[in-house]
C-alpha cells in the first residue's frame, strides 16, 4: 500500500527559513525512494505527500511547495537552485524587508508587505505570466505528488486587510475580491 505523508510546516519569519531547508531535503528523501521504487517495482513501496499545511512563514512555502508538486518538480531539485531556496536565502534581504513603501502602515507591520507580496508574485505567479490566451506549460509533476494528482493545501494567515484574489478580465481589466479569514483549505489539483 502507498504510504502517505502529511506535512505541517510552523511560521516565526526566520524559523521558515530553517523549515523550509528541512522541507527541501524531506522532498528531496521521498523523490529518490520513489525514483527507487519505481525501479525496483516492490508493491506498495511509493511514498505520497498528499497533505501541506503551514502557518504564516510555513504557509508561504507550503503554498510554493504545492505548486511545485503539482507543475514543476523539477523547481525542487537542486539545493542551492530551488523555489525554497530562492524565497528565503537567495530572493530576499533585510534592507528589502525594512524598506516599507509609504502607503505601508507601520501599525500593521514591522516589515515590508509589499516585499513579501514581491516574493510571492514572483515564485507563486510566475507561472501564469504569459498573457492569456496562450497555453500554460503542461506540469511536469513531482515525484512526491500523489499519482492521482490530487493535494490537501491548509494555510493559516494572520490577515490584518484580508487576501486580495484577482483575476485578469478579457476586456484587459481586473476582478478583484478581498477575503478576510485567517485560514485557507482549499483540495487542489492540476486541472
Amino acid at each position: 500500500m502507498t504510504k502517505k505523508l502529511a506535512v505541517t510546516i510552523s511560521g516565526a519569519v526566520s524559523l521558515g527559513c530553517y523549515d523550509a531547508g528541512v522541507l527541501f531535503e524531506v522532498l528531496d528523501a521521498v523523490a529518490q525512494h520513489n525514483q527507487w521504487a519505481a525501479a525496483q517495482n516492490p508493491p506498495g513501496e511509493r511514498i505520497e505527500v498528499d497533505v501541506l499545511t503551514g502557518a504564516s512563514a510555513g504557509g508561504m512555502s507550503a503554498a510554493i511547495v504545492a505548486q511545485r508538486l503539482l507543475y514543476n518538480g523539477a523547481d525542487l531539485a537542486g539545493p542551492y537552485n530551488n523555489a525554497l531556496y530562492d524565497a528565503w536565502v537567495s530572493g530576499v534581504d533585510i534592507t528589502g524587508l525594512l524598506a516599507r513603501s509609504a502607503n505601508e502602515p507601520v501599525s500593521q507591520s514591522v516589515l515590508s508587505s509589499d516585499y513579501v507580496i514581491g516574493i510571492s508574485q514572483q515564485l507563486l505567479m510566475g507561472r501564469y505570466s504569459t498573457s492569456l490566451p496562450t497555453a500554460l506549460p503542461a506540469p511536469q509533476p513531482h515525484l512526491a505528488l500523489p499519482q492521482d494528482g490530487k493535494l490537501h493545501l491548509g494555510l493559516a494567515l494572520t490577515n490584518l486587510n484580508g487576501v486580495d484574489y484577482f483575476r485578469d478580465t478579457l476586456s484587459g481589466g481586473r476582478f478583484t475580491y478581498t477575503e478576510h479569514e485567517d485560514q485557507f483549505i482549499r483540495d487542489i489539483d492540476q486541472i
